[in-house]
């Protein structure tokens, strides 16, 4: 579904996004929601530009996940953390429109929509079981705030990535040690490597862990 929200209190404010839907949808049942947030490349006004990588490309394969998946677009020019207060605002509104279980809200994102984990996650840690950062990186209060709250962390990266380089990863997550982060270091990945931009999103594995975290189970 290709969908756009208007922030009732920010009028000049709106989000176009990208929403699957869980198949036997019924709504006494309670969902999980993954929430996707893309790199650079895909800023714009036309939302095809999100399925030509990461997990929108996945489910655009016919990958069958029971869960709710959302992923926003970014207009030209600007970064996650500059809309924060709408991304907040549009997660309330999915909250309240569809059966979802707000104990099981995880976000990742790659590059620059690694940045937006790292930043979201850090500002709004309550609100996140699991937070899954691709090749991104943030600032040391999100990671203080993140390893406060104790929220399950599962950062990837590669090793030899120039654009967004390693250390932006390993430099927080020596911050967020608590027993549930954890890190995969590719080796010989760079930045347009499949393995972190993709191939993570055809894991079970990684969907084990992403729809296995709840707020419940912190600690």
């Amino acid at each position: 579904m290709r969908l756009r929200f208007d922030a009732p209190e920010r009028p000049k404010d709106d989000l176009s996004y990208l929403l699957h839907r869980p198949n036997n949808l019924d709504k006494a049942t309670s969902w999980p929601l993954v929430i996707y947030l893309h790199g650079l490349s895909a800023r714009g006004d036309n939302l095809d530009l999100l399925e030509t990588y990461g997990l929108p490309q996945v489910m655009m394969e016919g990958l069958d996940i029971p869960a709710f998946v959302a992923a926003p677009q970014l207009p030209d020019g600007l970064f996650w953390p500059q809309r924060l207060e709408l991304l907040s605002d549009w997660l309330d509104h999915l909250l309240a429109h569809y059966p979802i279980d707000p104990e099981r809200v995880t976000l990742t994102g790659v590059s620059l929509g690694g940045y937006g984990v790292w930043y979201w996650g850090g500002w709004q840690p309550e609100r996140f079981a699991g937070l899954m950062p691709l090749c991104g990186g943030g600032n040391f209060l999100s990671a203080r705030a993140i390893q406060k709250e104790r929220v399950p962390v599962w950062a990837i990266s590669g090793d030899i990535d120039p654009v967004i380089p390693l250390s932006e990863m390993t430099r927080l997550m020596t911050i967020v040690t608590h027993s549930k982060a954890r890190q995969t270091i590719n080796t010989g990945a760079d930045h347009d490597d499949a393995r972190v931009h993709t191939t993570p999103y055809r894991d079970l594995e990684i969907w084990d862990w992403l729809l296995g975290q709840h707020l419940a189970q912190r600690g």
